[in-house]
């Protein structure tokens, strides 16, 4: 299961720590970053990335891409180690300033990152096998529901119903 990180970053003030991200061992992160200003200053954001140390110290960065609402999404990948880093999660920009100048690296935003040891196997969205019955036609439809990347619930009626 992949496991949704929400980061909110307040984009007056950078320099404020985020809320602490945590995932689990053996389970990838999908980082949702929200907050994120089109400029800096006098400078025109053109790509974001998120950068983490993982509690055995091993490093990753990975290239972020924004949405069709606006919100920048990154998956940093599994790690077997449990701990946690102190500010082991960076959001990152780069962009062209008001010359034309490239600026790369900028750090937008930094969370402590924990890796919890306990199972990343979630319990079901909905127990398997999950019945309604429509009381018009006594048919019974099966339910379901699935959790996306982004951490969303999709649920799902099957059309036809059967006779139970």
């Amino acid at each position: 299961m992949i496991r949704p990180i929400d980061i909110r970053l307040n984009a007056a003030h950078p320099e404020l720590p985020l809320c602490e991200a945590v995932t689990f061992v053996g389970a990838p992160a999908t980082v949702l970053i929200r907050g994120i200003p089109p400029n800096c200053g006098r400078w025109a954001i053109t790509a974001v990335s998120v950068a983490a140390t993982f509690p055995d110290g091993s490093t990753t960065t990975r290239a972020a891409v924004q949405s069709a609402n606006g919100v920048w999404v990154a998956t940093i990948p599994a790690t077997a180690t449990s701990g946690r880093t102190a500010n082991g999660l960076r959001i990152m920009a780069d962009g062209v300033d008001e010359n034309g100048e490239a600026v790369t690296g900028y750090i937008l935003g930094v969370a402590d990152f924990a890796v919890a040891s306990f199972s990343a196997t979630p319990a079901p969205v909905i127990p398997a096998d999950t019945y309604i019955r429509n009381p018009a036609t006594g048919k019974y439809h099966k339910l379901t529901a699935e959790l996306n990347e982004l951490g969303e619930i999709t649920i799902d009626v099957d059309e036809e119903g059967i006779d139970r």
